[in-house]
């Protein structure tokens, strides 16, 4: 496979996000205007995984800045191509994503257990659990964190020290 290029989003990927949404989240997918709004945003960065002029995943995040650095990062939506997954493709996306942030912080299904383990080996830990936060089908989110500046889990590990 050949190695994605990661990059911002541009208008022309709209479609291609659009195809891996309705794949990954069926009914509670965003709408091309949610991605549209956030084009050229700093606040509100996406990332695309570009692999041969295709979209092959993305990353959405919010973020708040510390003047010109970023200071905390909420993980809004991450997606890859069923078909090209366990490739490194999310690892990717994320790393460029998280690059720089003190803290950072996402929501997950309690049951999306290879997401779970890519983010622990990101150094995010859990929090806390939302109940019946999903609604298609029902099920509780596992709320995480990260943080970079040394500090550690409730039970000592997690946690990047920068």
């Amino acid at each position: 496979m050949q190695r994605p290029r990661i990059r911002s989003i541009e208008k022309r990927d709209i479609d291609g996000i659009m195809r891996l949404e309705e794949q990954c989240f069926g009914s509670e997918r965003w709408s091309r205007e949610d991605f549209l709004y956030r084009l050229g945003k700093r606040e509100l960065p996406v990332l695309i995984a570009d692999i041969g002029g295709e979209v092959a995943g993305y990353a959405a995040a919010t973020v708040i800045y510390d003047g010109d650095a970023p200071c905390e990062l909420f993980v809004d939506s991450v997606a890859v191509d069923i078909s090209l997954r366990r490739r490194g493709i999310a690892r990717a996306l994320l790393c460029e994503l998280l690059d720089g942030c003190r803290e950072s912080y996402l929501e997950v299904r309690a049951g999306n257990l290879p997401a779970i383990e890519l983010y622990r080996s990101l150094g995010f830990y859990s929090v806390g659990i939302r109940k019946e936060y999903y609604t298609t089908p029902a099920e509780d989110a596992v709320l995480m964190t990260r943080a970079v500046d040394g500090k550690k889990a409730p039970d000592g590990t997690g946690g990047i020290k920068d």
